[in-house]
């Protein structure tokens, strides 16, 4: 028995030939077709291009100015867009007898980054009276609504102040110029939520040379969300922009590394098109948050891996394999400077590679026991040239390119205006984001464990309209989409099971990437969320393409029940569409969706 396993290994080895990924052109169209229509999903109503640009910060404690609406009106609303400086603002009005009444605080705190707020009043006035009760209040635009009308009034003016205006305070009238861009209703589309008010107020602060609030994560998921800024604007659209995009390039990597794993059009489909209708996948997409940033690099990072996995250096050649190491390595560097839990999946990276040459070095023995040598130019200079050069890329690939995109990350900290950031203060602050994460004790209605993620048990309320109709409402939850999630775990056990009874070893990587990703939360004991799972998810979406590209290829009338499936996917993603994008539909809509009680949305 051992001889004969010797001679198939044997056999193995001498009709090895690297395989590499074969994209037809049906293959591309069907990309191309599929990244557009998942571009028209993300994209429509993503994002507000009308933002206040202008604003005005006070300086001093008591200041105040007094503005002049033109004329008398029955004001019904007052709105405000509140910008990164913190602090609050009193309005009073002048009533019938000149007398200064209260009329409304305008309220600034942390967590209003870019935001719209409404306020709505019951008043008849002229005159209103701004008084600055905190220095470094920031507003960009506060606007007046008379009755009945959702039209800004127009044409207001500063006829008093105290304030000594400055170019970096800006001038009161910046409060009243831009009517155009005033705001009746605060929604999603035209204001910050949830963890964008860090990661999107990050990003605006790296673009202005500020000090940066969100600091408990690496820097580079900040600097791509201030691409976006940087392209379209410091609106609702630019801030997302780059999350959209990156949402986007996962339906094709998602096509692409399926094919490259079952060789087939039917695995490479399923795969892209699971993620399409996935829900955390288009939530996560559509808001400027860093996880889309995280998967995306993950996914690439064994992408590569993958086929030195696959194909060993020998059959690849040194130069293929050291780039696919190289580009591997390079993702996984990136991964890991938007977010530490990356570090989970390059654990499985090692274990890969280290699996990949204990393979070899069995393939080696199994050669020179069959006096073979001589016919294999690689055998000779195995540990030189595959083992050593090989092992000295690595620490090129895997340790110092890394650190230098991580470390590199950091360059904006050394741009901030009055600071003075050295190399030491970057290494403090390593261990300060260390010491917050490992001892965070705070605790969240919508914190959910680890063992709950894959069936869903805590979905994650992200948003609710402030202003919507009665008995509407308007909601952004971050969950699975049940078909996908659930059918999933299943395809899970499956596709082990599967690979083992037919020596599979193409689903190796893909299980490795599903238990070092997830497994070491089992180990956290601080708060954790429904979101953590999102870098797992390709890897479950893989294992359902796995199940699907078998039974398509064993059972003739197997693609009536895909495609029925593909059904069913589709359905739940449209029927649960409003508290995905936060369009508001009724009250009783959205309670119907909740399909158990720990559904809190």
């Amino acid at each position: 028995m051992a001889q004969k396993f010797t001679m198939r290994r044997l056999d193995d080895v001498q009709n090895a030939k690297a395989s590499y990924i074969s994209m037809s052109r049906k293959d591309w169209l069907i990309v191309a077709i599929m990244f557009i229509v998942y571009c028209v999903m993300t994209f429509v109503n993503l994002g507000t291009f009308k933002t206040p640009k202008t604003y005005f910060t006070s300086v001093k404690l008591n200041d105040y100015f007094i503005i002049d609406l033109g004329a008398e009106y029955d004001l019904e609303r007052i709105t405000y867009f509140t910008g990164v400086e913190q602090g609050a603002t009193q309005l009073r009005f002048e009533n019938e007898n000149g007398v200064w009444v209260s009329l409304a605080k305008l309220d600034n705190t942390e967590m209003n980054f870019f935001k719209h707020h409404y306020i709505d009043v019951d008043v008849t006035a002229r005159y209103i009276k701004f008084i600055t009760t905190d220095s470094g209040s920031q507003l960009y635009e506060v606007s007046f609504f008379p009755k009945g009308s959702t039209d800004a009034i127009s044409g207001i003016s500063v006829i008093e102040s105290t304030v000594n205006t400055t170019a970096k305070s800006g001038d009161p009238s910046n409060l009243f110029d831009e009517s155009h861009n005033a705001v009746y209703k605060p929604t999603y589309f035209n204001s910050t939520y949830f963890d964008e008010v860090y990661h999107g107020r990050t990003a605006y602060e790296m673009l202005h040379k500020m000090n940066y609030y969100e600091w408990t994560h690496p820097q580079l998921g900040k600097i791509l969300i201030a691409i976006g800024m940087w392209i379209f604007g410091e609106n609702m659209f630019g801030i997302r922009f780059m999350g959209a995009l990156f949402g986007a390039l996962l339906i094709p990597l998602m096509y692409l590394f399926g094919k490259k794993i079952f060789k087939n059009r039917i695995g490479a489909f399923s795969s892209a098109f699971l993620m399409m209708f996935d829900f955390m996948h288009f939530t996560h997409s559509r808001f400027s948050t860093i996880d889309v940033y995280v998967v995306t690099f993950v996914l690439l990072m064994y992408y590569f891996m993958y086929d030195y996995y696959v194909n060993k250096a020998y059959t690849m050649g040194m130069k293929k394999s050291i780039i696919t190491l190289f580009l591997s390595g390079l993702f996984m560097g990136m991964s890991i400077s938007v977010k530490w839990n990356a570090a989970y999946g390059a654990v499985g990276l090692a274990i890969l590679f280290f699996t990949t040459l204990i393979q070899e070095r069995r393939d080696l023995n199994i050669i020179e026991r069959a006096g073979l040598q001589s016919q294999y130019e690689w055998t000779s200079k195995y540990v030189s040239h595959y083992v050593l050069r090989t092992g000295l890329y690595c620490c090129l690939a895997f340790i110092i390119i890394p650190a230098a995109i991580y470390f590199g990350s950091y360059f904006p900290y050394f741009t901030i205006e009055g600071a003075d950031y050295n190399f030491r203060d970057i290494m403090n602050l390593q261990g300060q984001m260390f010491d917050y994460h490992s001892g965070l004790t705070a605790t969240h209605p919508y914190q959910s464990p680890w063992y709950s993620w894959p069936f869903i048990g805590r979905p994650l309320y992200m948003y609710a309209s402030p202003d919507a109709a009665e008995g509407m409402r308007g909601s952004i939850v971050t969950l699975g989409n049940p078909a996908i999630w659930w059918v999933g775990i299943i395809c899970f056990i499956s596709s082990i099971s599967t690979a083992i009874l037919k020596k599979d070893k193409r689903m190796v990587p893909v299980f490795v990437a599903i238990l070092t990703l997830y497994l070491p939360w089992v180990f956290v004991s601080r708060c954790t969320f429904i979101y953590h799972f999102f870098p797992i998810l390709p890897f479950m979406i893989f294992c359902i393409s796995y199940v699907i590209s078998n039974v398509y290829e064993r059972y003739k009338n197997a693609k009536y029940f895909i495609f029925a499936y593909f059904a069913v996917v589709v359905l739940l993603f449209i029927l649960y569409y409003p508290v995905l994008s936060g369009i508001e539909v009724s009250g009783t809509y959205i309670n119907a969706l909740r399909l158990f009680p720990s559904w809190g949305f």
